[in-house]
Parts: structure tokens; C-alpha cells; sequence
């Protein structure tokens, strides 16, 4: 599960109309809200909390900002989902979920509006319970990955060593059926410390232990490094990767993250796609956001698995991971770092129709062109 599908499975506990805001937009909101609205909960997602409720007088700074200075409930309208509007009373409070700030608001008709901020803090009390919990349970899988991955890498390390050894005859020379051996040790190992190392990032990107180091990165550099990565891949397919015109702007991020997620994208879309297939790269600008696409003519993905494929080590089916090798794990790091960034990460795709998957991402306003270092390649 998500973060954010958490985050709204636990607000469910309420019958109080909850909802979690970041940067002043709703991440999750419950039932009861979805009713007082008149619309599913997940429609709320995405809405500034000012498209939906206002207040009077009208506020200096927005109606966010006067919940969080008000010492008590403040009256307020809600906007109704066919356009009318209900008065109602406003209760705010900050909350951590799972390590990560958000914002709680309770909306309650004003003739219910009486119990309004014991109930909130009442459930939230229930909530920060559960959050316990739940981090509680994410503590021990975290630590259970840490102390596998660090114990399979000593070892490992000096398998692939010896192998590399072997194969480059240094204590004696071998025939054909023994260097095959040692290569196919070799690369093995190489892959079973890439999974590794995955294991390790998701990880620490998971606890929260990942500090990204932001500047200015190009995106027409980002993209040209990206498909550089996956050019002997391609070319060894007879695939063609096309880099469509990208805009000329900046993103604001990690130079080392950012490519390590085009070339998570890059790599499935080169791995899914048949033999004189086609990959396309590009990149357009959306208000404050850079939105980079990368589109295949591949297998494509069936539309209740496009959620699924963003979870760690969830595979299709058993024969497309015996068959393109992979342990799941690329597409969770990218949405985990694309998350941290502030950004979104979504794809769009059917069965034997390729996949587009897409990533927006904030903006660099007025931002040097030349301050991406120059090794972008994946990682």
C-alpha cells in the first residue's frame, strides 16, 4: 500500500469528515467527507483546500493560513460537489503520519459543530495509535532488509571477486567450458548485488534516511545522459530509442536521483519491448511543472495492474520476470524518489499497446541552464 492510500485508510476510523492536506492540497480524506461532499473520497485528492471551503471575512494569506492562526472552530462554507454550498465549522491541527508531516481538517455541519475539536482529538489520538503501529511493523521490515542485504554482501563480494579471477586467468588458464562458468559467476553475482544495493536504497528511502542534494539540473542534459545509458541495451535489441526536442528548462532536484529514476523508466521500456521495437523521450512543460514521458510500442500493462507496478517486487506474471529478469524493484524507487521530490509519477497503458509512463516534477524558476554536473548516466 501506498503512503497515501495509508494515510486515507486511516482516517477511515472517523466519522468525523477528515481531510490531510500537503502544500495546502487534499493527499487523503475519508468517507464522511466524500458524503458531506457528494462525491467519492479519491476525487478529492488533488483539490486545494480553497476551492473548497471558504471563510469570512475572507482571509489574509487563505483560508489555510486562518485555520492555522485561530485559537478555535472557524465558521466557515463548503462547496458542495453540485455547486451548493453548506455552512460549516473548520477545526485544524498538524499530525505526523509515518514520519511525515501533513495537516488535519475536520469539517462539521455548524448544528453538529459542538464536540468538534474534543472529537478530532479524540480520534487523533486513535490515529496516532494506529500510525504507531504501522510504523512499528515498518521498523522491523526495514531492519530485516538491512541486516539480510549487509550479510549477503561479504560474502558476495567475494564470490564476484574470485569469479573475475577466474575468468581472467590469473592463477592458470582455463578452456571454453570453464571460462563460460566463471563468467556466468560472475554476472550473476554482479546482478545479485544489484539487487542488493536496490534493497538497501529502498530501504533508506523508506526510513526517510535519504537526503537529496537539489540544484538546478537541465532537462535537456538529463534526458540526452538517459538515453545515452540504455544505447548498448538498445542497440544489442535493434530497438529505436527517439529523443523528441525538449524544452529548454530546468528542474529543481537531485542530479544523481533524477536520472536514476529516467533510467529505471528507460531500462523497462527498453526490457518490455520486442526486438525492432520503438522507445520515445520527452519532456514538456505544464505550468510549474517539467512532465518527462517515456513511451514504448512494448507489451503494455493491463489497466488494474498500472497502481501495482509501482510497488516493490510486484511482478505481472511469473514467466515475464523468468524471462526479462528483474526483481520488481526499479519502478519502486523511482515513484519513493519522485514522491521525495514533491513530484507525481503515473503511467498510462493497455495490453499489446506499449505503456507511456510520466513524471512531473517541480520546476527551476530562473534557473542557470549550465548547473546540471555532467555525469547524469543511471545508476
Amino acid at each position: 500500500m501506498t503512503w497515501q492510500g495509508a494515510l486515507a485508510a486511516a482516517l477511515e476510523v472517523s466519522f468525523d469528515a477528515l481531510a490531510a492536506l500537503e502544500g495546502g492540497r487534499v493527499v487523503a480524506a475519508n468517507g464522511a467527507l466524500g458524503a458531506l461532499v457528494g462525491c467519492a473520497p479519491h476525487e478529492l485528492w488533488g483539490r486545494a483546500l480553497g476551492s473548497l471551503v471558504r471563510v469570512e471575512p475572507p482571509a489574509e494569506g487563505g483560508v489555510l493560513e486562518a485555520l492555522r492562526r485561530a485559537p478555535q472552530p472557524l465558521e466557515g462554507t463548503l462547496t458542495l460537489w453540485g455547486g451548493k454550498e453548506l455552512p460549516v465549522e473548520l477545526l485544524w491541527r498538524p499530525w505526523r503520519f509515518q514520519g511525515r508531516p501533513v495537516e488535519l481538517v475536520a469539517v462539521r455541519g455548524v448544528s453538529l459543530a459542538t464536540s468538534a475539536q474534543s472529537a478530532l482529538r479524540r480520534y487523533q489520538a486513535t490515529l496516532e495509535r494506529k500510525n504507531s503501529d504501522l510504523e512499528r511493523a515498518n521498523r522491523v521490515q526495514r531492519e530485516f532488509l538491512g541486516i539480510l542485504s549487509h550479510e549477503l554482501r561479504t560474502p558476495l563480494t567475494s564470490v564476484i571477486g574470485y569469479a573475475q579471477v577466474l575468468g581472467d586467468e590469473i592463477i592458470g588458464p582455463l578452456n571454453d567450458k570453464q571460462r563460460a562458468y566463471a563468467e556466468t559467476i560472475y554476472t550473476s553475482g554482479l546482478q545479485l548485488m544489484r539487487l542488493i544495493d536496490d534493497l538497501l536504497d529502498l530501504s533508506r528511502l523508506e526510513a526517510g534516511d535519504v537526503a537529496l542534494q537539489r540544484r538546478p539540473v537541465a532537462v535537456a542534459e538529463l534526458l540526452r545522459a538517459g538515453v545515452a545509458g540504455v544505447g548498448a541495451e538498445a542497440r544489442a535489441k535493434g530497438l529505436s530509442v527517439t529523443l523528441q526536442p525538449p524544452p529548454e528548462a530546468a528542474l529543481y532536484g537531485d542530479p544523481a536521483r533524477l536520472a536514476q529514476v529516467l533510467g529505471a523508466l528507460l531500462s523497462n521500456a527498453v526490457k518490455f519491448t520486442p526486438l525492432g521495437g520503438r522507445v520515445w523521450v520527452s519532456a514538456e512543460l505544464r505550468e510549474s511543472e517539467v512532465v518527462l514521458m517515456v513511451r514504448d510500442d512494448g507489451i503494455g500493462i493491463a489497466p488494474e495492474h498500472h497502481e501495482g507496478v509501482f510497488s516493490p517486487f510486484f511482478l505481472v506474471d511469473a514467466s515475464s520476470a523468468r524471462q526479462h529478469r528483474g526483481a520488481g524493484l526499479g519502478l519502486a524507487l523511482a515513484r519513493r524518489i519522485v514522491e521525495l521530490h514533491g513530484g507525481r509519477i503515473w503511467v498510462a497503458s493497455e495490453l499489446g499497446r506499449g505503456s507511456t509512463f510520466y513524471v512531473a516534477l517541480p520546476r527551476a524558476p530562473h534557473a542557470p541552464l549550465g548547473a546540471t554536473p555532467r555525469a547524469l548516466g543511471p545508476s
